[in-house]
């Protein structure tokens, strides 16, 4: 690189920095409370081993053997958690500021590798620009506790750059790229597919070129069986990783958690006078799984295109019944674009680079071999377009710079276009940061966005509640009770706050219908000391551990 050039990444940086300090006055939101705040543990240097054998939330109750199992095994994010208490504690100001650090090492890592696959500065540059402006990284980036996602990205992004450049080093040059990836796969679930990401590079990019070398030699040519063996070989390495990863996986929550995407009560158990919940592990099926890809997948280029979009809620119900507008109207969609996109830059000299990037953004956003990992209990969240997004990136500058070469005018109109984008994607970013100031801020969205989603219409609930609103507090909950008729947890949460206000008779009747849904529809196995005769179930014991277990 030449000193401008250097003088230019270094000002794509300060001004992602710039734009990014507005999330410096936010506080801690949502799972930050019970991860940070809460959490008795994080202060204790055991937390740190403690995390590896066990699953994300282990610490998420006051009894550890009977709190709700979840389906997360992410130790590198609990290690990031342990590691930044000990150095800002519980000042939101010190999380803020670590996480935009990491947001600034992404982007020189973004620069990096579209560098080398497309072999100019230039693009590589702008590529770090959009990188670092897009709206739809808000959500990863000024969350204090979503680590998972930009984390497992830079760990991603590390490695994909030690293999390109592993040159004349073979097998061992695979050392550090070995090592990233273990990172990034005991990060999140989705780095599984890592693998897939190293294939797809050797044989569109790499062995595509050391085929038109070999061509050019008198009798030289590279089969597809050969660059089809290459690209495997080279992948199998971090395959190996990635099923260690799903061996300990399996090991720490059991086999029948090893793709579990969800937990639900499936009954209880009255042990000694105490009311224990019994839990079930939910399974979608493959093909609600597939059904639900195209809409899903749809939603994931919006939220790239249309900066608007970014925030935190966005829909999450998986396809059912295929439709018109759930699933044939968002697959034909996504046809034409693929075909479109085919005819456009099948003549490119470049039109191996853009196929790679449909490769990567399809693979990374898990849709083959992993949905099971990729696709959580809430399907489209901002921060799963993290990763994806470099592909993105690199198409858009790409695209913008050949562009811009082609003529003066043609230079003219692509430098304010880009600047025209820039803008816009710092004023969107500018104005989406503080929905996550605090909890009444970031619920009141999801709200306004999904009004007919319990989910968020509890979610704010607490929030009120945690202000002290409980008026409010009590309709917001009843709301969700009409959308969510047989959920439990919503009677128990209106007997808490009619007990708070004293309307005790109301207590009593939400009460009675939260056992009646949990319990006694459910069905109490009696387990005493001596195998007694079933006694009467104290209902005050009814109150099961209800841990925060959303999905990073």
């Amino acid at each position: 690189m030449t000193g401008p050039e250097t003088l230019t990444l270094a000002g794509v940086l300060l001004l992602a920095a710039a734009v990014y300090l507005r999330c410096l006055a936010n506080g801690f939101v949502s799972d930050d409370t019970v991860m940070i705040v809460k959490n008795r543990y994080i202060g204790q240097w055991s937390f740190l081993w403690k995390s590896l054998t066990r699953d994300l939330w282990w610490f998420n109750s006051k009894d550890l053997s009977q709190g709700m199992p979840t389906s997360w095994y992410q130790p590198v994010q609990n290690l990031w958690i342990g590691f930044c208490y000990h150095l800002f504690g519980t000042n939101p100001l010190g999380w803020h500021l670590a996480k935009i650090a990491l947001l600034l090492v992404t982007v020189v890592l973004v620069f990096r590798v579209v560098q080398l696959l497309s072999g100019d500065v230039s693009v590589g540059l702008l590529a770090a620009l959009l990188f670092a402006l897009l709206p739809v990284h808000a959500e990863a980036v000024v969350w204090a506790t979503d680590i998972p996602e930009p984390l497992s990205t830079a760990f991603e992004l590390g490695a994909f750059c030690l293999f390109i450049q592993r040159g004349k080093r073979g097998w061992r040059g695979l050392v550090w790229p070995l090592v990233l990836y273990a990172l990034a796969v005991f990060t999140h679930e989705s780095a599984v597919v890592f693998p897939a990401l190293i294939a797809g590079y050797v044989f569109i990019l790499e062995e595509r070129q050391s085929s038109a070398a070999a061509s050019a030699e008198p009798g030289g040519a590279v089969s597809l069986r050969t660059r089809v063996g290459k690209s495997l070989a080279w992948a199998l390495p971090f395959l190996g990783v990635a099923l260690v990863y799903l061996g300990v996986r399996a090991v720490v929550l059991g086999r029948a958690r090893l793709f579990g995407l969800g937990i639900q009560l499936k009954h209880a158990a009255l042990v000694r006078g105490k009311v224990v919940p019994r839990w079930t592990i939910i399974h979608h099926k493959v093909g609600q799984i597939l059904l639900t890809l195209p809409s899903m997948l749809l939603w994931y280029l919006k939220l790239l295109v249309l900066p608007w979009l970014a925030g935190p809620a966005h829909p999450e119900t998986f396809v059912l019944v295929p439709t018109l507008a759930n699933f044939y109207a968002p697959l034909a969609l996504l046809l034409v674009l693929a075909v479109g996109g085919w005819f456009s830059f099948r003549s490119s000299p470049h039109a191996r680079l853009y196929l790679f990037c449909a490769v990567w953004w399809l693979v990374s956003l898990g849709t083959a071999p992993a949905p099971a990992v990729k696709l959580a209990t809430s399907l489209v969240h901002d921060r799963y377009d993290y990763l994806a997004s470099f592909a993105f990136c690199l198409l858009l500058a790409d695209v913008a710079v050949r562009f811009a070469r082609g003529s003066a005018m043609r230079k003219r109109t692509a430098i304010a276009a880009v600047a025209a984008l820039a803008a816009l994607y710092a004023v969107m970013l500018w104005r989406v940061e503080p929905v996550w100031h605090d909890n009444m801020t970031l619920f009141s969205r999801c709200v306004a966005n999904f009004p007919d989603s319990a989910k968020y219409r509890m979610s704010l609930a607490g929030a009120l509640m945690d202000r002290g609103d409980f008026k409010e507090a009590a309709r917001q909950a009843a709301y969700a009770s009409r959308l969510k008729p047989n959920n439990a947890s919503i009677h128990f949460v209106l007997a808490a706050i009619d007990m708070h206000i004293g309307q005790k008779q109301a207590a009593l009747r939400e009460f009675k219908l939260y056992y009646d849904k949990a319990f006694k529809n459910r069905g109490i196995i009696v387990v005493t000391p001596l195998a007694a005769s079933k006694p009467k179930a104290d209902a005050s014991a009814a109150k099961p551990v209800k841990p925060d277990n959303s999905p990073k």
